[in-house]
């Protein structure tokens, strides 16, 4: 491939992105971009943006990885818009588990031999957060997935309540709305995945 192909093959998909991205909220917008990295900058780390936008660290890596599967969804639902994009993600939708990370699949497989979470984490000696993190890449993947072990249906609908009066999926607000100690921003997170962040 000589150079201007390459240019041109770069000026589409930067259109297919920017196109994309332009249907996403402003912070959805930033938080994918700012975690790139390119030939000239080294991409953000979901801790360096929690620090610098003051937003819950879970709550970074929700919208990220939020934004991404919708990428790749778009991508896939709307071909002759996203040409280059569809060619970069095609394999990636042969069967859903292959969207996941290595480590996720791993944490999937125990999740379905009937393991609780915090068994998994000690098992595989990584923290529980860590497992979490999985649990919701796994719904976001495949929001067919049941969380109810997770998240009672009471909960669930109070989550749902909550995210409608807040008019925001920002974890901490949400957090705050419901007033009950008792439901993790780990349920939140769950609730928020299995609907694609739309309640």
């Amino acid at each position: 491939m000589n150079q201007k192909n390459r240019n041109e093959l770069a000026e589409c998909l930067l259109s297919e992105l920017t196109g994309y991205l332009e249907t996403r909220e402003p912070l959805e917008q930033n938080i994918f971009v700012w975690r790139l990295t390119g030939n000239r900058r080294i991409g953000s780390t979901y801790p360096q943006l929690a620090g610098e936008l003051k937003l819950d660290e879970g709550y970074i890596r929700y919208v990220f990885l939020g934004t991404l599967h919708g990428l790749i969804k778009a991508s896939m639902e709307e071909p002759a818009r996203y040409s280059i994009l569809r060619g970069v993600v095609k394999d990636l939708h042969k069967e859903s588990e292959r969207q996941l990370t290595q480590s996720t699949k791993v944490t999937l497989d125990y999740v379905l031999k009937g393991m609780e979470l915090e068994e998994i984490a000690g098992f595989r000696r990584l923290k529980l957060n860590t497992i979490e993190d999985h649990i919701v890449e796994i719904v976001l993947t495949d929001s067919s997935f049941p969380i109810d072990s997770y998240v009672s249906a009471e909960a669930q609908q109070r989550i749902a309540e909550a995210v409608k009066s807040c008019s925001t999926r920002q974890l901490t607000p949400i957090k705050r709305a419901l007033e009950d100690d008792e439901i993790s921003f780990f349920q939140i997170r769950l609730v928020l995945a299995k609907s694609g962040g739309i309640i």
